[in-house]
């Protein structure tokens, strides 16, 4: 049966924004998919975890060790202090993915944990992160909110709010987040750090509590890239069949670069950014060109297919029916019939609801869209080694914007989620500051061409 696209544009017409429906059992209800969903009993919020760190203002640290632990003195990270988002198996501590609703303590570790072990870092713990990795501003942990340690009038970004303000107040050398839709990069760009999102699949996710399978990846959030290309080197030992480079001894950025910036992304930015951004072009070894690309339905189709795919992974007490790894059954007992926090409900009860309407030809609409929008930025790729955007439509929220105006997640996550969507490799990197405020710039290499786009932030900073 063919589908119309533009089924889509009913997301429009039928969003239920946040601001407007209050969420209750009588709407949960309404949709049979939401109809296990309803909470049996309150829970109590805790306003602030205290962690093993007394020297955490910023709420940035879940469970720690008392010492940080290390494996061996030996690699290129040996002497690097790293935390890693509370999504992802770290054995004897705590995982909560940001709700205090899970009560489970993993028995081994995420891959990417093994692996930067075994390079010499120093494991200190966990970072906060809002609930489940549906950020996008780092204020719905339901640990406490986390404070920008650079940039106090803005929030810290999510949803891997803890791994960058942890990375920004010097609690850590290197963080690892998760990246659905800009989880890396948003709060990179908040907090004024380099924010790497690899190309999907180049990172294994073993020991992953996944969001959504097709977009979900995990990379490094540091205060340069040299340090992310050194973890990047670490953390793609084993992965999928995605062609894998020497990334830190290989930075230097010989020939000249061609950049394309698609002007749609720029739409929302102030005038003083889109000027910062074109001060790129003053660059030698840049030949910029201003491009269009249309990304309206794009955007569109980002909330449809993430939340979709999350509530599978719901329903299937995040276990993944495809791989069926063994460590997931150590989880499930943890992770069945878990109630979600209001926030997750109210950021996926639009798309679900559609897609309960559309009898799932949203999920599909979506999805056309989004290899029609591979298909158009791999013309691109064809003329242009870069594409560069803003990493945020507009600059940083301020803390409680999001909750107390009409922002959208689109206002946040509008420049990053599509080409979450297709997998290709992005950096986010801080290019500037606007009334005290950051301004960080997001740089998307052809997909598997991760070193392309690492070589073209290191040029950029060392020279901006």
């Amino acid at each position: 049966m063919e589908v119309d696209v533009d089924i889509l544009t009913e997301y429009v017409r039928m969003n239920f924004d946040r601001n407007d429906v209050k969420i209750d059992e009588t709407t949960i209800t309404s949709i049979d998919k939401f109809s296990d969903l309803i909470p049996d009993k309150e829970y109590e919020k805790i306003d602030q975890r205290v962690p093993n760190r007394s020297n955490d203002k910023w709420n940035a640290l879940l469970d720690c060790y008392y010492e940080p632990r290390k494996r061996t003195t030996e690699g290129i990270l040996n002497g690097y202090n790293i935390v890693i988002k509370d999504c992802l198996a770290v054995k004897g501590l705590e995982m909560t993915c940001g709700t205090t609703k899970l009560d489970y303590v993993p028995t081994f570790d995420a891959a990417i944990v093994d692996h930067l072990l075994e390079s010499g870092a120093n494991l200190i713990g966990k970072s906060n992160m809002d609930p489940f990795a549906f950020g996008p501003t780092g204020e719905f942990s339901e640990f406490g909110p986390v404070q920008n340690p650079n940039y106090a009038q803005s929030v810290s970004g999510g949803s891997s709010s803890g791994s960058a303000a942890a990375v920004a107040a010097g609690l850590a050398d290197i963080a690892i987040g998760t990246d659905t839709g800009g989880s890396i990069r948003v709060p990179a760009a908040c907090c004024g750090l380099v924010g790497i999102k690899p190309s999907h699949g180049l990172v294994s996710r073993h020991g992953f509590v996944e969001m959504a399978p097709t977009s979900d990846t995990i990379g490094p959030i540091t205060k340069d890239v040299e340090t992310g290309a050194k973890v990047m080197d670490v953390i793609t030992k084993t992965g999928s069949n995605v062609k894998k480079q020497n990334y830190a001894s290989n930075l230097e950025m010989k020939d000249e670069i061609r950049v394309a910036i698609p002007i749609e992304f720029m739409n929302r930015m102030r005038e003083t950014g889109k000027e910062k951004i074109k001060e790129l072009e003053k660059l030698p070894k840049i030949d910029m060109s201003l491009i269009s690309l249309d990304i309206e339905k794009i955007r569109l189709a980002y909330p449809q297919i993430i939340s979709n795919e999350f509530v599978q992974m719901y329903k299937n007490d995040f276990v993944n029916r495809v791989s069926k790894r063994h460590y997931e059954l150590e989880w499930k007992k943890s992770l069945e019939n878990i109630t979600l926090p209001v926030h997750v409900i109210e950021r996926i009860i639009s798309s679900i609801y559609l897609e309960e309407q559309s009898f799932g030809e949203s999920y599909i609409a979506s999805r056309k869209e989004a290899l029609m929008f591979e298909k158009e930025i791999s013309k691109i790729f064809e003329r242009y080694d870069i594409i560069i955007t803003p990493t945020l439509p507009k600059l940083p929220p301020k803390p409680n914007e999001y909750e107390d105006s009409q922002l959208t997640v689109t206002d946040v996550l509008g420049n990053t989620g599509p080409f979450s969507l297709v997998g290709n490799p992005a950096i986010s990197i801080p290019w500037a500051e606007i009334k005290s405020k950051p301004l960080g710039i997001q740089l998307v290499a052809s997909f598997g061409n991760d070193l392309k786009a690492l070589k073209a932030a290191k040029y950029l900073l060392d020279n901006r």
